[in-house]
C-alpha cells in the first residue's frame, strides 16, 4: 500500500531563528534616512512580536539587534531609569555594545522663546490659550530637571547602568547636532516625550520654533552645551577596571554660545580615562576670527588623547593647528565636512598618515592657498606656479597602501591673493560652468582606478566644459579679505 506524504506548509511560526533574523534585519539599498533603513519598519517589527509566543521568541534576536546594540539616552530621571532597566534585563543587556549620552535637556528660557514665536505667527489670543495649557507643564519640567541635577542621582543611575552592561565596548559623549532637523534632536530616549509635553504637534509646524530651542541648554546658571560630560566622566570610573572599551568625544558649538571649557579637563577622572579616546568629532569650534573653545583647553584635550584613530571635522575653518600635530601615530579614518583647510597642511597630513589611513571622506571641502599682498606684487610670476588644486592630493591618496574607502563630493579650491584681480571674474564663470558636485564613492582596488582617472582626465575636463565631474576648480577668492602669512612652498 502506497503511503502519500505531504510536505508541511511553511509558516511564520515554523521558521528557525536564523531565517527570521535574516528577514527582520534586511536593509534597503542606499536608504535616504534612518526610518527607511530596514525593509521591515520599526512598527512592523514590534507588531510581529505580538503574533504569538513562538514568533516573539524567534524574532527576539532581530529585535534586540535593532534596538539595543547602541543606546542613546539623556541626563533625565526617566531616560536614565530606562537605561538601568535595560541593564538589568537578562537578555537585552547582553546585546548592548555602545552607550551614548546626549546633552538634550529642557531649555530654561523655553517659555519666553515659545511665546515669542507663537505671538508672531498665531496672535495673542492663541498664544494665551497655549500658555494656559502648556505653561504649567513647562514650568514643572524645568523644576523637575533642576531638582534632578542637584540630587546627584544622575551619576548614581548612570553608574548602575554601565556596570550592568558586561559586553559594553564604546562610550559616546554626544554633542548637540549641527542640523536643526527635528529627527536629529529627538534620538536620545526621552526627548520626544519632553517635546510632546511642551506642546509640539499641537500647532501648525510653520508657527512652531525649531526643536533646538526646546532642548538646547542656554539658561540656568549660564549656557553650557556640554554639561553632561562631567557626569559621564565620573560615572566611567565604575568600569575603569574593564579592559575592552573605548570613548568617542564629540564637541559642537552649534553656533549657540561661546564655551571656553566644555568640561573639567584637569580632573583625576578624565586623566584616568583619556587614553581610551579613539574618536574625536569637532563641529563649529572655530571661526574666521576667535576660537570658540579655548585654544589652551583644546590643546590639552588633543595632547592627552594620544590613541586617537578617527578624526571628524564639521564646519571648521581652522583645523591646521590640529592636523599638523605629531602625537597621533595610528589615525585610520578622516572625515571633513564643510571645512576649509590650507592645501599644504592637508597634504602633509595625508603624507604623514599615508601608512595608516583606511577611510577618507571629504564633502564640501575647500583647499586654500594664502598669499601676502606683497608676494603677489613683488613675485607675480610665482603665482602661476602655485597648484592648490586637488590633483596632488589625489596622487597622495592613490599611493596609500591601506586605504579601503574613499568618498568625495563638492570639492573646491581657491587662492587668496590679497588683492582684487582684474578681469578674473570671467575666468571664474567659465570654470564654474565646467565644475560639478556629484558624489563618488570607491572601495578597495577601485580607489586607485578612480584617482588615476581623475588625474589623467584633468586636461580633458579643461577642454570639455559640458562634462560634469565630482570635483571642481572654480573657487578663487578675490575680495581682498583675510590676508595671512604665506604657506610653505608646496
Amino acid at each position: 500500500m502506497e503511503v502519500q506524504s505531504q510536505k508541511p506548509t511553511p509558516t511564520l511560526e515554523g521558521m528557525p531563528v536564523e531565517v527570521m533574523s535574516l528577514i527582520l534585519t534586511s536593509v534597503k539599498y542606499k536608504a535616504d534616512n534612518e526610518d527607511d533603513e530596514y525593509v521591515l519598519g520599526n512598527g512592523d517589527l514590534c507588531n510581529i512580536r505580538l503574533v504569538s509566543r513562538r514568533v516573539c521568541q524567534t524574532s527576539e534576536d532581530a529585535f534586540a539587534q535593532r534596538f539595543f546594540i547602541s543606546r542613546k539616552h539623556m541626563l533625565s530621571r526617566t531616560s536614565l531609569q530606562a537605561l538601568v532597566d535595560i541593564s538589568r534585563h537578562p537578555v537585552f543587556s547582553n546585546y548592548v555594545r555602545e552607550v551614548a549620552i546626549g546633552p538634550e535637556r529642557v531649555n530654561a528660557p523655553v517659555i519666553a522663546i515659545f511665546e515669542t514665536f507663537l505671538t508672531a505667527f498665531m496672535g495673542e489670543v492663541e498664544t494665551e490659550a497655549w500658555k494656559a495649557k502648556f505653561g504649567p507643564r513647562q514650568e514643572k519640567l524645568i523644576l523637575e530637571q533642576e531638582e534632578f541635577d542637584t540630587s546627584g542621582q544622575a551619576l548614581d543611575l548612570l553608574k548602575v547602568a554601565l556596570e550592568g552592561f558586561e559586553h559594553l565596548t564604546n562610550i559616546r559623549l554626544d554633542s548637540y547636532p549641527r542640523s536643526n532637523n527635528d529627527g536629529e534632536w529627538t534620538r536620545a530616549w526621552g526627548a520626544k516625550t519632553i517635546l510632546e509635553q511642551l506642546g509640539e504637534g499641537q500647532f501648525n509646524p510653520l508657527s512652531w520654533p525649531d526643536t533646538c530651542y526646546a532642548l538646547a541648554d542656554e539658561g540656568g546658571s549660564g549656557p553650557k552645551l556640554h554639561r553632561h560630560y562631567d557626569v559621564v566622566i565620573q560615572a566611567l570610573q565604575s568600569i575603569k577596571c574593564r579592559k575592552v572599551w573605548t570613548i568617542e568625544v564629540s564637541l559642537d558649538s552649534v553656533d549657540l554660545c561661546v564655551e571656553k571649557e566644555p568640561f573639567v579637563i584637569t580632573s583625576r577622572e578624565w586623566h584616568a580615562c583619556k587614553d581610551r579616546v579613539r574618536s574625536i568629532r569637532l563641529g563649529g569650534t572655530t571661526k574666521d576670527g576667535p576660537t570658540i573653545i579655548g585654544a589652551n583647553w583644546m590643546d590639552r584635550l588633543l595632547r592627552g588623547c594620544k590613541n586617537v584613530e578617527s578624526l571628524t571635522f564639521t564646519n571648521e575653518c581652522r583645523i591646521e593647528p590640529i592636523i599638523r600635530q605629531e602625537w597621533w601615530a595610528n589615525v585610520t579614518s578622516l572625515t571633513l565636512r564643510d571645512c576649509r583647510v590650507r592645501s599644504f597642511e592637508f597634504r602633509n597630513f595625508l603624507v604623514k598618515h599615508s601608512d595608516t589611513l583606511e577611510i577618507i571622506v571629504c564633502s564640501g571641502v575647500s583647499l586654500t592657498r594664502w598669499l601676502m599682498s606683497s608676494q603677489f606684487r613683488t613675485q607675480p610670476s610665482s603665482v602661476k606656479e602655485i597648484d592648490p588644486s586637488w590633483f596632488i592630493e589625489f596622487e597622495v591618496m592613490r599611493s596609500m597602501p591601506r586605504l579601503q574607502k574613499l568618498e568625495l563630493s563638492k570639492l573646491s579650491w581657491w587662492i587668496d591673493y590679497g588683492v582684487i584681480l582684474p578681469n578674473h571674474e570671467e575666468d571664474v564663470a567659465k570654470r564654474e560652468a565646467q565644475g560639478g558636485s556629484d558624489r563618488i564613492m570607491a572601495e578597495g582596488s577601485n580607489i586607485v582606478v578612480l584617482l588615476n582617472r581623475a588625474i589623467r582626465d584633468r586636461t580633458t575636463v579643461d577642454k570639455a566644459p559640458k562634462v560634469r565631474v565630482w570635483f571642481s576648480e572654480d573657487k578663487v577668492r578675490k575680495d581682498g579679505c583675510g590676508v595671512a602669512e604665506a604657506d610653505s612652498p608646496p
